[in-house]
């Protein structure tokens, strides 16, 4: 429903009428905010008066619409009278935090300390309200105030009647931690207000009763504290609730406590996490749990691996047993079947590569923050940087200090009182002395305590009170109290032991190495680490004659008959084992691939590869286990390599599809359903079952089919819509999968024609390589496949800045006078969600404090910005020093370019270079062409160049495996891998060499 308004124009005197009948608090305040508005700067307002709206006793609407001239004036409240009404609040509100029950207690007691006045109770609510709102008083002069109502209130007691009725309150400290320090925005917002102030007063008492009671040792350790608007409020605010403790303290040592008290109540107002074992026990280890997790990992594999051994070299005492069965749970083996020997071999290895593992990992964060902490140490002082570094490393593996020892040592140099034996100098020391004026009598003033404590770091490790100088400087009103007492101090010329006494710290000394050379072992039974090194020290204590076949199987894989009474029988009179020469190695992987056939699954081929193996080698008796068992280390041992192992298949299996041209052979790879995913999906690692040999052909045969699918896709690709190819990392996964893809390359070069054709059979091995590995590939094409050199995460920065300055730019125009109505919008969004009106009295102040957040937030973005881009020129520095000095330090010497000119105009620079590579010239040429010819007749031919593949593989080897490749995409990487291409390169390169001459022969100078 429409109400017909009447505005009413300005009363005499430059002031407003009311904005309607019964229109509320919440449009007296508007009406308010309209008559500021619109008063004449020739009326200014008195700091303390209330809006518009809050008006005497007898504020009725005919008085606040009566004209100036004749009606009832509105009141005007004097700072006395703002004291009296938050005197009469205190004094009402007591010790009570809710309900409406007090505002008749306030009214009466306002009434007594201003018998003159006449206001309702409603009118003096509305005023404490506005009191506390507008921040006519400091929270110091709020507590004082509060303090002088409330005369019985615990905090004018002494420290030392005030404990037993502080411990006897209940304290809230959860709802204090949980209570946000803001004022609600309710009519009742004093209400929250004070609620808070409660909670935040009974948690500081609670705090400092705890820490009273405490000695030093077990004090909790304070943590560091965000610098956020939160917590600096927070320390504010129990600023000014200080004073009645600090003022009550004795000494130095209960100022203290105080400070530790209050700071652990702000810990725990903000919910800052707060260890409660004490500083003593309470120590954050140097090194991460992660670390610790894992070091016990290493230490249970360790023991594990011990208990396996002895099991394996014939210890079965229960214990022993029942650890090898644990350590077979959940698998299907058995301790009675007959090669459990060899399942002992394999779990012990796989757990050695666990420990390799997590070792490996260690050692790459132990780099990384050895790494950290130099550049850090370079960065804030490189003398401390280059002392570490010529300093010996200290082990500190030696046996430890002896307590009594220590502290009998420490104890005789400080608490033991020494008899000086003076002699006659010092009567001539004191007659020299007598002449000096004393020194003047220095006097500490508050104004020294707090440059000093300014000037300290923040979060400087403490002493062995534990509290931080950020303490210090957020209580300022201990500034006073610490003079004071450093004054006292000073002129008894006597400290508190806390200022005396502190922490050593023994660092362990370097110790000399053993005689030969070589550091001491670090404890029996470390484990697989000292293992390898004793192995290492055997090896180098073996004789030269006793070294052993390249190609002999590991202790447990034994010939025919292979039992354990065999293997433990002595070498004089036992068994001996079979040696296994490289022609019988070749023969048994001629029977296995020629038994396999295109089968990939199942025991059926281990018969056929028995017979076979016999008809080759008929004066060799095996089982055929230990056939299948031999095959298997072959293969895993790499007594063979990749190039090998292609060709002993291929001449086992002569009816392959490999052995035909490649255009014969193309129809059929179009054809073959190539499981990529697979491929890409499956490591190239051999399985440690039974059957690992099957695993590994499947893995074969999906490589073969994700390289055929490759080729046929780049045969059928032009040049520029090829992916484009990723770096790969160097890892020995990488590279084994290069190698597995080598020798499936020769049936494709073979066939090649020409350089071209060569070159997508290369890119198409290449791109196998990638999906095998699961490298991510662009699938747009090189043409438009170009990424931004700048990071997303900059760019959005980069964005917020320009936004954040646009923005200040409008807040400037709107404080400098400019009301348009689009700067006048953006302002009223800029304070979108906030209880800020742009008709407000302190509005400049407020656009004064946006202006100065944006300007915070736009520092720390761009202080962000230089920090990486800082780090990013320190690392292309250093990784340019590692490869090439030279370019470094021109690259310092060089000017930076700015590149902020304009661009090139597109159409200018196209014309450009067309005039100079597309349209043909015309030469002159005169009689000097015949003249040269001449003088060239004579010349002896040169030799004809015979490139070898020799020469191609230098030629590749001194290229950089990633430089910008060609148009072909192809990176030198490539031509490093793929090593079946020398010779075929070599070939296509001598054919050009003859095509060149053939047409300079014919060409006609």
């Amino acid at each position: 429903m429409e109400y017909g308004r009447t505005r009413k124009g300005p009363l005499p005197g430059g002031r407003q009428g009311a904005s309607g009948a019964g229109a509320g608090r919440g449009s007296m305040r508007t009406a308010s905010r309209a008559r500021g508005a619109a008063r004449p700067p020739s009326s200014p307002s008195h700091p303390s008066s209330p809006p518009a709206g809050l008006v005497s006793a007898g504020s009725s609407r005919a008085q606040q619409s009566a004209p100036a001239s004749g009606g009832v004036r509105r009141m005007r409240w004097t700072t006395q009278m703002n004291s009296n009404a938050l005197r009469a609040y205190f004094g009402a509100k007591g010790g009570e935090t809710g309900c409406l029950a007090y505002r008749a207690r306030m009214h009466r007691l306002f009434a007594e300390l201003e018998p003159s006045l006449t206001v309702t109770e409603q009118n003096l609510a509305d005023r404490v309200r506005y009191i506390l709102r507008s921040n006519i008083f400091d929270v110091a002069e709020l507590e004082r105030l509060r303090r002088e109502a409330v005369p019985s209130s615990d905090e004018n007691a002494t420290a030392e009647d005030a404990a037993p009725q502080m411990v006897e309150q209940p304290a809230n400290v959860d709802a204090a931690v949980n209570t946000p320090v803001v004022v609600d925005s309710n009519d009742d917002g004093t209400v929250a207000q004070e609620l808070e102030l409660e909670h935040m007063r009974s948690t500081l008492e609670e705090a400092i009763v705890e820490t009273r009671s405490t000695p030093l040792e077990n004090r909790p350790r304070l943590p560091r504290i965000a610098l956020s608007k939160r917590n600096r409020a927070v320390v504010r605010a129990l600023n000014p609730m200080l004073v009645t403790y600090l003022e009550a303290s004795r000494d130095l040592c209960e100022t203290d406590s105080i400070l530790f008290g209050a700071a652990l109540a702000v810990c725990r107002i903000i919910g800052a996490k707060v260890s409660t074992a004490g500083r003593a026990t309470g120590h954050s280890s140097a090194i991460p749990a992660w670390r610790r997790r894992i070091e016990e990992r290493i230490a249970k594999a360790r023991a594990l691996i011990g208990r396996l051994i002895c099991f394996r070299s014939g210890n079965n005492r229960p214990r022993i047993v029942r650890t090898v069965r644990m350590a077979f749970a959940g698998t299907n083996v058995s301790l009675s079947q007959p090669d459990i020997t060899q399942k002992l071999t394999e779990r012990i290895d796989d757990l050695k590569q666990r420990i390799a593992a997590w070792g490996k990992r260690i050692r790459r964060y132990t780099e990384r923050s050895t790494r950290f902490n130099q550049n850090r140490l370079f960065q804030s002082d490189q003398k401390r940087l280059y002392e570490s570094l010529e300093r010996p490393m200290v082990s500190g593996t030696g046996p430890a200090p002896n307590q009594a020892d220590t502290v009998a040592f420490w104890r005789g140099l400080w608490s033991e009182p020494v008899n000086h034996s003076e002699g006659p100098w010092t009567e001539v020391v004191a007659s020299q002395c007598a002449g000096i004026t004393p020194m003047d009598p220095v006097i500490i003033t508050p104004d020294d305590v707090a440059e000093a404590v300014r000037r300290a770091p923040n979060w400087k490790s403490p002493g062995l009170d534990g509290l931080h100088h950020y303490w210090l400087k957020g209580f300022m009103v201990c500034h006073s109290v610490l003079a004071r007492q450093f004054q006292e101090a000073l002129n008894q010329k006597s400290l508190p032991s806390l200022f005396t006494t502190g922490i050593t710290h023994l660092v362990p000394k370097d110790q000399g190495p053993l005689p030969g050379g070589r550091q001491g072992a670090s404890g029996a039974g470390a484990g697989r680490d000292s293992m390898r090194t004793a192995s290492r020290a055997r090896g180098a204590a073996r004789p030269p004659s006793s070294s052993s076949h390249p190609s002999s199987p590991p202790a447990g894989l034994v010939s025919a008959g292979s039992s354990r009474a065999q293997r433990s029988a002595p070498a004089t009179g036992g068994v001996r084992r079979m040696r296994w020469t490289t022609q019988m190695n070749s023969n048994a992987l001629r029977a296995y691939f020629r038994a396999k056939g295109g089968e990939t699954g199942g025991f059926a081929y281990r018969a056929r590869m028995h017979r076979l193996f016999a008809e080759l080698e008929p004066s060799v008796t095996v089982t055929e286990q230990n056939l299948a068992d031999r095959v298997r280390y072959i293969l895993r041992s790499n007594t063979f390599d990749v190039t090998e192992l292609e060709r002993l298949r291929r001449e086992a299996v002569p009816s392959s599809g490999e052995n035909a041209a490649a255009e014969d052979a193309a129809p059929q790879l179009a054809e073959q359903t190539a499981n990529v995913d697979a491929a890409v999906n499956t490591p190239v690692v051999v399985d440690s079952n039974d059957d690992g040999t099957v695993a590994q052909e499947l893995e074969l045969e999906q490589m073969r089919s994700t390289l055929e699918e490759a080729i046929v896709e780049t045969r059928s690709t032009t040049l520029e819509n090829r992916p484009r190819l990723p770096r790969l990392a160097l890892s020995k996964r990488n590279r084994a999968v290069v190698r597995a893809v080598n020798p499936m390359l020769v049936t494709y070069l073979e066939a090649s024609r020409d350089l071209c054709d060569t070159d997508s059979i290369l890119f198409g091995a290449a791109l196998a390589v990638c999906r095998i590995i699961g490298a991510k590939l662009s699938t747009a094409g090189r043409a438009t496949g170009q990424s931004s050199a700048i990071p997303a995460w900059r760019i959005r920065i980069e964005e917020r800045i320009a936004k954040a300055r646009a923005l200040i730019g409008r807040l400037i125009c709107f404080r400098s006078g400019n009301t348009r109505p689009r700067i006048v919008r953006t302002v009223r969004m800029a304070f979108a969600g906030t209880n800020v009106s742009l008709s407000q009295p302190d509005i400049m102040q407020k656009l004064t404090e946006r202006i100065d957040d944006l300007k915070q937030r736009i520092a720390a973005w761009g202080k962000r910005i230089r920090r990486y881009t800082e780090r990013s020129t320190r690392f292309n520095q250093n990784r340019l020093f590692q490869s090439d000095q030279k370019r470094l330090y021109k690259s310092l010497e060089r000017p930076i370019v700015s590149g902020t000119g304009p661009a090139p105009n597109q159409a200018d620079m196209v014309a450009f270079w067309r005039s100079l590579w597309s349209e043909p010239v015309n030469h002159n040429e005169g009689p000097w062409t015949e003249v040269v010819a001449s003088q060239c007749a004579s010349i002896t031919p040169m030799d004809p160049v015979i490139i070898t593949p020799d020469d191609v593989a230098e030629a590749v080897r001194r290229a950089p495996n990633w430089k910008s490749p060609g148009l072909d995409g192809l990176h030198h990487y490539w031509l490093k891998g793929f090593m079946n291409i020398k010779t075929n390169l070599t070939m296509l390169e001598q054919i050009v060499r003859v095509n060149f001459k053939i047409m300079f022969k014919n060409m006609d100078l």
